[in-house]
This record gives structure tokens, C-alpha cells and sequence, in this order.
């Protein structure tokens, strides 16, 4: 199934900065934030040692790739625990309660219907959790039963990080005062040939 871009936009404004911690785990750990702290008046501290340690725990774990792959996928698609729901609904078809902003009204919705595509088949976002994790962390990984619970909650790590920690550590010298979910969304529209 094919999502629409408005669901698709919907994702990745509720996910990039989970995405993006557990891409600088992957790709830029081990990395000294203070060198990107210095000069940036706009930053908390404790907006920044939240992204450290979401950062570091995530690294600490030593995921391989298809771990990486399955968490991104967790974050994209993820359940409400800890997730956008856990703010709130403020609408929606109640099928993907993780997205208080669903914009449809029906009693279901694209969202609720989402498969993330395997190799082999394709795998219903609640499987990701109750099947397809588990089985492949104890298949890998036989010596660290609970593998697969530590790799879940790396995400709410990941949410507790402030989007606008992250914008200003790396994106603020460039983008200016634009909203990174903004343009994001921009990009993703202008790229599009179906319109909104």
C-alpha cells in the first residue's frame, strides 16, 4: 500500500528528530556537541544533554545495520507509547492514535493500513514489535535476551530530545529561523505530483 503525501508528510514531520538522533548515533557517534555548543546563545543546557545521551545510549548498544533499519522504520511508524499521542489528540480517524494531526475524519485511514516492506513479504508495524524485532535480535544476538526491549526504548530517548536543540546545533547557521519541519515538508511538496 501507498501512502498518501499528505500521510507521508505527516510522518516525517512527526519523526524527523527521531530519525535524526538515530542517524547521528549511526553516522556521526562519536561526535564532540561542545564544539557545536560554542557561540549558540539560543541552546539549554538541557536540551543538549538530552541529544547526548539519546545519542550515546543509542551508539552504547552497538546496533548493526538491520537494527538501525528496524528502529528507523519503530520511529517512523511508531506506537503511541511515548510517542506524538502521549501530547494529546486533537482529531484524527482513532486508527493511528500516534498522530494527534491526522486529518482524516473516517473511521480508518492510511496510516492504519501502513507495511513496512521486507525482503521477503511485507510486515504489518505491530509485527515490527511483537515478531519481526524480537526474532531477529534472539537469532543474532542468542547471548542478549532482552536485546530487543533495550532497542525499544531507545526511542523515547529520542523523544525527549528538543527539536529546537537540534536545529540550532546543526541546522540554524543555514536554514535561518525557518522551522526545519517546514521546510521539510516544503522539499517533500515541491518534489510531489500529486498537489495537497
Amino acid at each position: 500500500m501507498s501512502l498518501s503525501l499528505p500521510d507521508r508528510l505527516l510522518l516525517l514531520e512527526e519523526s524527523w528528530r527521531d530519525l535524526f538522533v538515530i542517524g547521528a548515533a549511526q553516522f556521526l557517534y562519536p561526535m564532540d556537541v561542545k564544539i557545536l555548543v560554542r557561540g549558540k546563545g539560543r541552546l539549554e543546557g538541557g536540551g543538549v544533554e538530552a541529544f547526548e545521551r539519546a545519542v550515546e545510549e543509542t551508539a552504547g548498544l552497538r546496533l548493526d545495520s538491520n537494527e538501525f533499519s528496524c528502529l528507523r522504520a519503530l520511529a517512523l511508524f511508531r506506537a503511541s507509547a511515548g510517542g506524538a499521542g502521549a501530547r494529546g489528540r486533537r482529531g484524527g480517524c482513532g486508527m493511528c492514535r500516534p498522530w494527534p494531526r491526522c486529518r482524516n475524519t473516517r473511521s480508518w485511514c492510511s496510516l492504519s493500513q501502513v507495511q513496512v516492506p521486507t525482503t521477503d513479504n511485507k510486515i504489518e508495524y505491530p509485527e515490527l514489535t511483537t515478531t519481526l524485532c524480537p526474532q531477529y535480535t534472539q537469532r543474532s544476538y542468542p547471548r542478549e535476551p532482552d536485546r530487543c526491549s533495550r532497542l525499544l526504548q531507545l526511542l523515547p530517548l529520542a523523544r525527549r530530545v528538543d527539536p529546537a536543540t537540534i536545529e540550532e546545533l546543526f541546522f540554524r547557521a543555514t536554514i535561518g529561523d525557518i522551522p526545519l519541519q517546514r521546510i521539510i515538508s516544503d522539499m517533500c511538496r515541491g518534489g510531489a505530483s500529486d498537489p495537497l
